[in-house]
């Protein structure tokens, strides 16, 4: 296997990362795991720059995290990221991170597409012109992305995401970790701020970019369950769906 097909990096819980009960916030999970992914790429030489170059850049279709506890702040923690093999038209991607001691704070799987930038048409893998090593052996973060969201009919309007110049990255559309602060902010206040994360699946379908407006629809499909999904009129944007952990008796 390629030494470099596995990379790691280490850093700790800022501040301005966390929530109002002090632990990280899960659109700041969502940062530092997308920016491990960049972070090996760069080293790696396969820059931004260098893939829009070659009409070639990665946009995320879909991420399944599963948290078994939300670093807290001033927490230091490592994190470990694999290329793995494509299936069909997706790059797959698995990290975790990992506290001092070596326990599993949070694993996450992403599937990516690549996509020509200027015509925002998807290409096919044979088409990527870098060499990236992979992990053959593919290992999976459990079942969770092989989850298959439906959208709910019965989900109800709850409000509505402006999108706005402060949520646009370099591909000049919502970045997918804003989408980790839609979904928690339309939840119910009882679980985003008394609850704890479980596991979270957001199926991006279509991008969002300066100036269009989703409507946020929700619905409590279990328990512990919510659906939230985000339409720009009668095109669908994203579903998601978020479980938090048991309460502690």
């Amino acid at each position: 296997m390629d030494k470099n097909v596995t990379y790691f990096s280490d850093s700790y819980v800022k501040d301005y990362e966390c929530d109002l009960n002090n632990r990280m916030k899960l659109s700041s999970l969502m940062r530092v795991l997308q920016k491990a992914g960049t972070d090996q790429l760069n080293s790696l030489g396969i820059t931004y720059a260098k893939m829009y170059s070659a009409g070639i850049v990665f946009v995320l279709s879909k991420i399944g995290i599963k948290i078994n506890q939300m670093p807290v702040n001033g927490e230091k923690y490592l994190i470990r990221t694999t290329p793995q093999k494509t299936q069909k038209a997706s790059f797959l991607r698995y990290t975790a991170v990992f506290n001092e001691n070596g326990e599993m704070l949070a694993e996450c799987q992403t599937s990516w597409v690549i996509i020509n930038p200027r015509e925002r048409k998807i290409l096919r893998p044979g088409e990527f012109k870098f060499k990236l090593p992979v992990d053959e052996t593919s290992q999976k973060c459990g079942q969770i992305l092989e989850t298959r969201i439906k959208p709910v009919e019965t989900a109800k309007p709850v409000g509505y995401k402006q999108v706005r110049y402060s949520d646009l990255d370099i591909n000049e559309h919502m970045n997918n970790c804003v989408y980790g602060d839609i979904v928690m902010d339309y939840i119910p206040e009882e679980f985003a701020a008394h609850r704890e994360v479980d596991n979270v699946i957001i199926q991006y379908k279509n991008e969002a970019v300066l100036g269009e407006k989703l409507d946020i629809k929700v619905d409590r499909i279990a328990e512990n369950s919510f659906y939230v999904g985000g339409d720009k009129g009668e095109v669908k944007c994203f579903d998601a769906v978020i479980t938090f952990k048991q309460c502690k008796e």
